[in-house]
């Protein structure tokens, strides 16, 4: 028991003596952190110093470097500004080309006005010569055509008799003069040519082995076919049935 009493005893007056001397060495790294730490913190603050006013700088349309380095910062042209002088640039252009237009409009108007003068001087020249190409054409539409007289007579077959005055095509043959009528016809071709066998149903050999239809022209009955024969304008045709 005096041991451990003389122990701690010892530990005590070692403690007194400066015990704790070795950790004096410790104190100067203590105090050059506290000094590197504040010198941070310090230019931490600077920092966030300045870009808080560049950023208000920026803001009102400064140029926070050009301020520092003492630099004049570009001259920036207003947008309004510029538009303003475009715009009254394309209205002087639009001035110019309306000034432009409406003298070619006035050259045009003249220019129309001639060509219709002309126009009109080419028609009045034009028109006595038109109305002469229509007479022409009247007479030539005339002369394409022939007017005959052609009669019908069946009565010698009991059936009635017509006549008729009809205009033809130029170069109808008789023929054709007898369909003109309206009439029905019964007709076949044959080697000598067509062959009118009824008119209105009035048909050959009905009144007798030599009875049938014959035609004549201006009273003369030719020796040919009726679609052999051409007529003229002003001819007389005469088809006619006849019994035996």
């Amino acid at each position: 028991m005096s041991e451990e009493f003389t122990k701690q005893d010892d530990r005590a007056a070692n403690t007194a003596a400066g015990g704790n001397a070795p950790d004096a060495p410790n104190a100067k790294p203590k105090r050059r952190r506290g000094v590197l730490t504040a010198v941070i913190v310090v230019l931490a603050l600077a920092v966030i110093a300045f870009c808080a006013w560049s950023m208000s700088q920026y803001v009102q349309g400064n140029d926070p470097i050009a301020m520092i380095s003492g630099k004049p910062a570009a001259v920036e042209v207003s947008s309004s500004d510029a538009e303003s002088d475009q715009q009254a640039a394309d209205e002087t252009a639009a001035s110019e080309e309306g000034t432009q237009e409406a003298q070619q409009s006035d050259d045009s108007s003249t220019a129309s006005a001639g060509a219709a003068a002309d126009t009109a001087k080419s028609q009045g020249a034009a028109s006595a010569p038109a109305a002469s190409n229509g007479s022409s054409a009247g007479a030539k539409a005339k002369g394409n055509k022939i007017s005959v007289s052609i009669t019908v007579d069946g009565s010698a077959g009991g059936a009635g008799s017509a006549s008729a005055k009809i205009t033809l095509p130029k170069g109808s043959t008789p023929y054709d003069a007898l369909v003109a009528t309206g009439m029905s016809v019964n007709a076949r071709p044959t080697s000598f040519g067509t062959y009118v066998a009824a008119i209105n149903g009035l048909a050959e050999k009905e009144h007798g082995a030599t009875s049938g239809w014959l035609y004549s022209v201006n009273g003369v009955e030719p020796n040919k076919a009726c679609d052999a024969v051409t007529l003229s304008d002003g001819d007389t045709v005469n088809w006619h049935y006849t019994a035996g």
